[in-house]
């Protein structure tokens, strides 16, 4: 009796969890939104979205999520062609597929998007679902690495410290990244700590040539550039100027917190950074006006190319959580 008492606890502990869990970025988003909403009159935000804005932009953002898509299919392809594990081919057509279709997910939560992309690794490689995790951990790292240093120097440069920005913890965390990697691929026996650095869930970080480290890291590096671009694309469209190390400082700050599980797809935390980092630029209407133009203008490009770009593979990325829950 107290044993059913006891599952019929957990059990129901466990499903208020799962929903909060889920219902948490709702919440931040919707809250972020109402917050920013009283402090800036949304109507006077949208009078700056103009038909020209929107024809000068519209370009941008198609020709940056084609280019980008590209590139992240040209990593998975070299990532999983170094052979990590013992894994199939994976062509950079499926690999486009794969992570067009994992955008839907990714719109909701970036955990998910993430977790859709290892469950179609390991379907379509044969590498375990270890392994295929592994794959994505190493790109992820990369982008954070990067965007971290790139706040770092920005930082410096500009001596921000105004919006509680810690330059030191920045740093701090770009040597954490960078003492993991040197930590996996140390040529060294490292005694007991070798059974951690075996683990299959760091077999591409450990095993992936230096050389193709290299390049991945080149390529992650000029998808950084490309949203640099899309964002300065954005200001031009508005007729906002702005210097190159503010864009870089304030991109970098953008793209580690939408990095953050904490919002549907970046909505309300990408409009209060925007504001923050960029204030002074403009005002702060027309810089809300330029975060939701953003903000949307991603939204719906990744969510067409998940709809018709991949269909089949979408299906099985939606169907991670659903997974998830079963094997936990």
């Amino acid at each position: 009796m107290i044993d059913v008492e006891e599952r019929t606890g957990l059990g129901l502990f466990a499903r208020v969890e799962r929903i909060a869990r889920l219902a948490l970025p709702f919440v931040v988003s919707v809250s972020l939104l109402v917050w920013i909403f009283e402090r800036i009159d949304i109507r006077l935000a949208l009078d700056h979205v103009t038909g020209d804005v929107l024809l000068r932009f519209v370009p941008m953002i198609v020709l940056f999520s084609a280019f980008t898509l590209a590139i992240e299919a040209h990593c998975l392809h070299r990532t999983v062609d170094a052979r990590p594990a013992d894994a199939a081919p994976l062509p950079r057509l499926v690999a486009a597929r794969i992570k067009a279709a994992c955008y839907l997910a990714g719109v909701l939560n970036h955990v998910l998007g993430a977790g859709g992309l290892a469950l179609l690794l390991r379907k379509r490689t044969g590498a375990s679902l270890a392994v295929a995790t592994g794959i994505v951990l190493l790109l992820a790292l990369l982008d954070v690495g990067l965007v971290l240093a790139s706040i770092a120097i920005g930082g410096a440069i500009l001596q921000v410290d105004d919006v509680g920005l810690r330059l030191g913890i920045v740093g701090g965390l770009v040597a954490a990244v960078g003492g993991g990697f040197v930590f996996l691929r140390a040529p060294i026996d490292l005694g007991p700590l070798e059974r951690v650095r075996e683990l299959p869930l760091f077999n591409a970080a450990r095993l992936v040539p230096f050389g193709v480290l290299t390049e991945l890291a080149s390529l992650r590096l000029c998808m950084l550039g490309c949203f640099a671009s899309l964002v300065a694309g954005l200001f031009a469209a508005f007729d906002v100027d702005v210097g190159p190390i503010q864009l870089l400082f304030g991109i970098a700050v953008m793209l580690a917190v939408a990095a953050l599980p904490l919002a549907i797809a970046g909505i309300g935390t990408g409009q209060v950074v925007f504001v923050t980092v960029f204030s002074g630029l403009s005002r702060d209407a027309e810089l809300l006006a330029m975060s939701i133009v953003l903000t949307t203008s991603i939204i719906v490009t990744r969510s067409v190319l998940g709809f018709f770009f991949a269909p089949e593979f979408t299906r099985e990325a939606i169907a991670v959580p659903r997974e998830s829950e079963g094997s936990a």
